[in-house]
């Protein structure tokens, strides 16, 4: 007989259409109605969405009950964790996610909890690598809703979910996901036989999973009593009040299909394939301070501690609780009202200027250690490997030419006024082109130069060793090798009628096409740069977009700056007065493949240009157009037996490929917050907007009238793989940080007028301890005793001696949460991460 598992539950989102502020007032009467049903019905079991941080703040409002959720917990009525939040699983950064777990762990165990599946019911779609992730954090299961269709798939609800390394994580996909029968009633037998009739095609097992509850649900004080009436009723299946710890154990390896693939396809549930440029400025805020956080801040850190300065860790929990509040999959996909998005911006916030003040601190304290005058400049080098800094690092002086003790060239100076004596100063951009000390910091010397600043003069075109890019015959051509690529750059516009959901296209609209026509290229000797002004002439919103008239001017200034080594880095503003249109750009890499590389968590894999795309998903019963769209992690590439040709983003999540062309979304806007029968989207809008008593929300902050920025960089090279694509997102997205002490401006650093020399200071030697590592680090944290240091591996498994890192010692091998993994031997796995716990070495072992 079909045993079919009813599980009691609630969705909890922290924000949506209401604030976070709104749920406090909410879960504060709904879980003190949790807490007692349960204690009065030992019978039933609930999930509180698996997110640690809903129960956290329960208990800060309501502590009294504390011992009592716990008591629920212990006797398996109350699951709760093992996520801080509901996490985003294809805009979040792959150690944001393990963090997630982390901190999410921490709190549900201390709970007594030990539920600890991969619970993800309304995350929309996931990435290729969510099984290693897991596995990485020691969970080997998972429940998921959205993302796959059992036929295009070849499986059924049950599956092992293969990552790009063969990992494996058991698989419970909710078909209809986690509300369909919402709380169980007498009159719900017949919809549920129909649930489970269309599950059965796809498997043979005896069990069934059906989740009963809904978002910001109450618990049903009947469901294990209408259980049994409806069971004394139908003599087909077995209805089984259960929990999903219960269904795992019946189910047996010949229930489970295999899947090895990413989960996009909106069949069964949207997944809103377009999301990725919603509120574009949120995946672009999380993407800087992800990076800032785990691949400077923390870095910085423990340089620190290795020089005796302490930095309290529990300030970097605080950033990391707030970056987790914006990266549930409501906050992250941006699918919010306008108040909610304040809220969000607010906490990148808070997050930036708590660890601008971590580093200006760290900064001050060595400087003042050291005994370093004004001119003396430090600049730390964060990544695991001696190198040359990618970015700009700027020099304040009143001084019009300046000189360092180090090789370098000058790629800009302005001139400030201010209220000093002489009226004004200068900021130099400086690239400073000699290696920098691994894991470490480096001084230097700031003087005067007698030699004039070169000016930058126009130029006919910027020529280096791998290409040459010309500005003639009004278009930006590119030359690799004996490729010429006319019309390198491009912007394509069309107008949006979607929401904050979804990007949809206008009925009888088409897509203008602008070619980048005038740019001036200038260069100074040492270094060169284009820059191209253009209006695009766009109409003014959608209803003009149809009729084609009413043209409003939107001006578009595109920077990019061009090194010897191959790479050029490209800043575009865009001065928005448009409304309700998607603004894409195209790089041509002159490539005509059928595939190309895509960088995904942990490593990279060759994707097909063109996805499944369904031209009759409406009559495939899709409730989304599979939209021809991709999410990248870092990096897109394409190769061929000539050169490659890589481009990163800084949070620009969503691309395209058409032919040789990458065309990556710079924003869609959209003044409304749910919006119904849309082409890509037909039918009830998302967002409860259609719903008796709700109404549409209006949106104008999703418009970003005014300036918008965007970043990426362009890398050729002879060629590519995965390691080395995992070396040039460790470069790109890890950056020097550098502090003058200086008089010329006391803001720079918001903390430099507060901090004061300490007279009681030991005067210290700069640290020799380097930290190189052979792979990039994705993170380090800070212990009294040692460090916990994770590695990215892009390619092939590699053995590790406890010595591989020169003047460290590897002590364990661990999990990413610091648990010991009894191993023989020392590995960085196969394309994911590897965690180990290391230390200094003494002064007898450096001596030894």
């Amino acid at each position: 007989m079909n045993n079919i598992h009813l599980i009691g539950h609630t969705h909890w989102d922290r924000e949506w259409y209401f604030s976070t502020r709104d749920s406090y007032v909410l879960l504060t009467e709904t879980f003190k109605r949790v807490v007692e049903t349960l204690e009065r019905n030992p019978e039933e079991t609930y999930i509180l969405d698996a997110q640690s941080s809903i129960i956290e703040d329960f208990l800060k409002f309501v502590p009294s009950y504390e011992q009592r959720v716990k008591n629920l917990i212990a006797n398996k009525q109350l699951f709760v964790g093992p996520w801080y939040t509901q996490t985003d699983c294809l805009y979040v950064g792959a150690e944001s996610i393990i963090q997630n777990l982390k901190v999410g762990l921490e709190i549900s165990r201390d709970l007594g909890s030990d539920f600890e599946i991969g619970y993800l019911p309304d995350t929309f779609g996931f990435n290729i690598q969510m099984p290693s992730i897991l596995k990485s954090c020691g969970i080997d299961k998972a429940v998921i809703r959205r993302g796959v269709d059992y036929d295009i798939h070849e499986t059924g609800a049950y599956f092992k979910w293969k990552a790009l390394n063969e990992e494996v994580v058991k698989t419970i996909h909710l078909y209809k996901g986690y509300g369909e029968l919402g709380a169980v009633e007498l009159d719900k037998g017949e919809k549920l036989t129909k649930y489970i009739d269309t599950i059965k095609k796809y498997t043979d097992s005896q069990n069934f999973v059906c989740l009963c509850g809904g978002d910001q649900t109450e618990i049903n004080t009947k469901h294990s009593e209408i259980i049994n009436q409806l069971n004394s009723e139908e003599a087909s299946y077995n209805l089984v009040n259960s929990d999903l710890d219960k269904v795992f154990n019946l189910l047996t390896d010949k229930d489970y299909k295999e899947l090895q693939s990413d989960l996009r396809i909106g069949s069964y549930d949207r997944v809103h394939r377009s999301i990725g440029s919603s509120r574009y400025d949120i995946k672009q805020l999380n993407f800087e301070l992800e990076n800032r956080i785990y691949k400077i801040t923390n870095p910085m850190i423990a340089i620190a501690k290795q020089n005796g300065i302490v930095i309290e860790t529990e300030l970097i929990k605080w950033c990391l609780k707030k970056l987790f509040e914006n990266q549930a999959h409501d906050s992250m996909g941006g699918c919010v009202t306008d108040e909610v998005y304040e809220d969000i911006i607010f906490r990148f916030k808070e997050v930036r200027e708590v660890v601008d003040g971590i580093e200006n601190m760290i900064a001050y304290r060595l400087h003042e250690q050291l005994k370093l005058t004004e001119e003396k400049l430090i600049v730390f080098n964060p990544q695991s490997k001696a190198t040359v800094p990618n970015q700009n690092i700027k020099v304040l002086s009143y001084s019009q030419n300046i000189r360092l003790d180090v090789k370098y060239r000058i790629v800009n100076r302005s001139k400030v006024s201010d209220f000093s004596e002489q009226g004004y100063h200068y900021i130099f951009d400086v690239k400073i082109e000699e290696q920098l000390s691994p894991m470490n910091f480096d001084i230097i010397t700031i003087g005067s130069n007698d030699a004039p600043y070169k000016e930058f003069i126009k130029v006919s075109a910027l020529e280096t060793p791998k290409f040459k890019i010309a500005a003639d015959n009004n278009q930006i051509s590119m030359t690799i090798g004996d490729k010429f690529i006319p019309n390198w750059i491009r912007l394509y516009d069309c107008g949006n009628d979607g929401d904050t959901y979804d990007y949809s296209p206008l009925r009888g609209d088409e897509e203008l096409i602008f070619d980048v026509t005038k740019c001036n290229l200038y260069s100074n000797g040492s270094h060169g740069y284009g820059l191209a002004e253009l209006t695009l002439a766009l109409p003014s919103d959608l209803e003009q977009r149809v009729k084609k008239q009413k043209f409003t001017d939107n001006k578009v200034i595109i920077r990019f700056d061009v090194t010897n080594d191959g790479q050029i880095d490209f800043a575009i503003e865009v001065d928005n007065q448009s409304l309700s249109h998607r603004l894409r750009v195209s790089f041509d890499t002159g490539i005509y493949t059928p595939n190309h590389y895509q960088s995904v968590p942990f490593t990279s894999h060759i994707a097909q240009d063109h996805e499944l795309v369904i031209s009759n998903f409406e009559q495939r019963g899709y409730v989304e157009d599979n939209l021809d769209n991709k999410v990248f992690d870092n990096i897109v590439a394409k190769q061929n037996e000539d050169y490659a040709y890589a481009i990163q983003s800084y949070g620009s999540k969503e691309y395209q490929v058409n032919d040789s062309e990458f065309i990556i979304t710079l924003f869609a806007t959209t003044s409304e917050f749910g919006k119904g029968d849309l082409l890509s989207r037909p039918g009830r809008a998302s967002g409860d907007t259609q719903r008796p008593g709700h109404k549409m929300i209006a949106t104008p902050k999703a418009e970003y009238l005014g300036v918008q920025k965007f970043r990426f960089t362009i890398n050729i090279a002879a060629k590519l793989d995965e390691v080395a694509i995992n070396q040039l997102i460790d470069a790109h997205t890890t950056a020097p940080y550098y502090f003058q002490k200086q008089l010329v401006d006391k803001f720079i650093n918001r903390l430099d007028n507060k901090l004061f020399d300490l007279r009681d200071l030991d005067l210290i030697d700069k640290s020799s301890i380097n930290l190189e590592t052979p792979y990039p680090m994705s993170n380090i944290e800070s212990f009294e005793e040692g460090y916990l240091i994770r590695l990215t591996n892009g390619g092939a498994e590699q053995l590790l001696a406890k010595d591989a890192f020169a003047g460290w010692t590897i002590v364990a091998q661990t999990n990413c949460l610091g648990e010991v993994i009894s191993s023989e031997q020392i590995k960085l796995f196969a394309k994911t991460c590897s965690t180990f716990y290391i230390k200094p070495n003494s002064d007898e072992e450096k001596n030894a």
